[in-house]
């Protein structure tokens, strides 16, 4: 259970008496301790992403680093957690102090230093100079034991109860520049001990892995999976060397919209094809030009959405009418124009 007040282990007394009203016999006492699972942590959600064991002796900064990549989609409380080196014993773990949760997506970095407020200060700006990622969270530990050996070693997380978080090895760190991190893109971890092991190191320009502001020798990517590394449900490993990128080289890591494919192609028009939207043709100089001035062949506008049609289709070619039915001024008379002009769509033709 979470009772989100105390965090930990709980003891509750019950004491069982009788009011008079019934006979249960004497007083009684008894102890429950209650476990509090708000520290418990989703599996596969934690995961070491990068580990710098040669930083202690090849690097300004003077002590060895690793980043921890929460890629769930929940906040982790990280309360009471311990680390331990290849010797994979929850016994021989120390504490890690200064980072207190984990929000989903974020990258924070692990220290062995007992002066966390300085050597922060140094690592951001020897990693970034004065742009440091914004909110990038540190954390320290410190113990006898647990510093990480360049030839090869592991990292070994821990909760407060001693149940295995996440754990991995790695190979022999670089004996001379460039000094680059090991990289976890593949997001290996256990929580049976010895980890999986990885040895793959980090190149500038790929995986969002860039040259130290203060010594272009180091290469690694501190605080760049707290851009938004998360992992879909059921998914598996992630390959950043897949993700687009921008021109300054930055990682994209938030994936791209794409429209569903049609079905069918889309037409034109719904029932004649080679009606498109086009300016209307001009007008045939056989032709009058009647009230709503339409070209033959152009769309109606009821169509676009114009409201009241401004045209009327003309038809390409029409009969003359005989010279007897046509008066004096050459239009057709009365009786022809009733017997075949009126209601006619095309209008009138000169001679």
């Amino acid at each position: 259970m979470d009772d989100q007040v105390v965090e930990g282990p709980e003891t509750v007394t019950l004491t069982l008496g009788d009011t008079g009203s019934y006979d249960v016999g004497s007083p009684a006492t008894a102890t429950v301790t209650i476990a509090d699972d708000a520290n418990q942590v989703p599996a596969g959600s934690i995961v070491i992403t990068e580990v710098a064991p040669w930083s202690s002796g090849n690097s300004s900064l003077g002590v060895d680093w690793f980043e921890v990549t929460n890629i769930g989609t929940a906040t982790v409380n990280t309360t009471g957690w311990r680390m331990d080196d290849n010797s994979n014993s929850f016994a021989a773990s120390v504490p890690m102090t200064g980072v207190t949760s984990i929000a989903p997506g974020e990258s924070v970095i692990f220290m062995e230093t007992a002066d966390l407020a300085g050597l922060s200060a140094a690592f951001r700006s020897l990693w970034f100079g004065g742009n440091p990622p914004a909110g990038l969270q540190f954390g320290a530990y410190s113990g006898s034991g647990v510093g990480l050996s360049t030839g090869g070693d592991a990292v070994n997380l821990f909760d407060s109860a001693g149940n295995v978080i996440t754990g991995v090895t790695f190979g022999a760190a670089p004996a001379s520049a460039p000094f680059a991190t090991f990289e976890n893109k593949a997001r290996l971890g256990s929580t049976t001990l010895p980890g999986p092991f990885f040895s793959a190191l980090s190149t500038s320009g790929a995986n969002g892995a860039f040259a130290a502001n203060g010594d272009t020798a180091e290469i690694g990517s501190p605080g760049t999976a707290s851009s938004g590394l998360i992992a879909p449900a059921g998914s598996g490993p992630i390959d950043l060397a897949a993700a687009p990128r921008c021109s300054c080289g930055q990682q994209l890591l938030r994936p791209r919209r794409h429209r569903a494919a049609r079905s069918k192609p889309r037409r034109s028009h719904p029932r004649r094809p080679d009606h498109h939207l086009h300016l209307p043709r001009p007008l045939r100089p056989a032709q009058h030009h009647l009230p709503d001035h339409r070209a033959p062949g152009s769309p109606h506008p009821a169509r676009l959405g114009l409201g009241r049609p401004l045209h009327r289709p003309l038809p390409r070619r029409l009969p003359c009418p005989p010279p007897a039915s046509r008066g004096a001024i050459g239009r057709p008379t009365s009786a022809a124009r009733a017997s075949r002009w009126i209601g006619h769509p095309g209008g009138m033709q000169r001679h």
